[in-house]
């Protein structure tokens, strides 16, 4: 037990640190956006470069993902434009989705928000909308994470509620509203050591 408190605390600066450089990189994410190309091109570019793997690391290391994905906001309404498109390919609405990770939560939420609209108007399959309510550079839950912001239950409410929905997902989703997927994400868990 007493080789677990270094490993934790460890951990827990390591997150701090990681919170921190994200936050003074804002700056950077509010860059303005990148004309050299469109959007659907670059989501072509990342195709070419990555290929079918569903292995989002993979898009890590492809400049033009990095270029929409370190700041989401400029673009963010490239991204719905392209995945309300009836001739993109499936991989591609993937990344679309997948770039938009770091938006703030109030824009992560209306993100959310209009790819619940575009599965209602049969534009993504409900596996993208899941993608989009669960995707997070780290590997947690962005909705677990984010389950006590307004917009967020507001959104993640109108999707539990549409019995269009498989029960799966209606169901992960009122445990993130119940908050009790929180503490199954590891950064739920480090926050709530931390905080309280």
């Amino acid at each position: 037990m007493k080789r677990i408190y270094p490993i934790l605390i460890l951990l827990t600066v390591a997150m701090i640190v990681a919170v921190t450089a994200w936050r003074s990189n804002k700056q950077k994410r509010l860059a303005p956006k990148d004309t050299s190309m469109t959007f659907a091109q670059r989501m072509d570019n990342i195709y070419a470069s990555v290929g079918k793997s569903g292995v989002f690391q993979q898009r890590l290391l492809c400049k033009d993902f990095l270029t929409v994905y370190e700041n989401p906001k400029p673009y963010q309404s490239d991204a719905i434009s392209f995945l309300a498109g009836n001739d993109t390919c499936s991989e591609n609405k993937y990344t679309a989705i997948l770039s938009m990770g770091r938006l703030e939560v109030e824009d992560y939420a209306g993100f959310v928000d209009t790819c619940y609209a575009l599965f209602q108007a049969n534009k993504i399959t409900e596996h993208q909308l899941k993608i989009a309510c669960y995707y997070s550079m780290t590997n947690y839950s962005t909705s677990a994470e984010d389950y006590d912001n307004k917009n967020v239950i507001r959104v993640l409410t109108k999707i539990k509620n549409d019995r269009s929905i498989s029960s799966n997902f209606r169901e992960s989703i009122e445990r993130d509203l119940s908050g009790k997927n929180r503490k199954h994400s590891f950064l739920g868990y480090l926050k709530s050591k931390i905080f309280g």
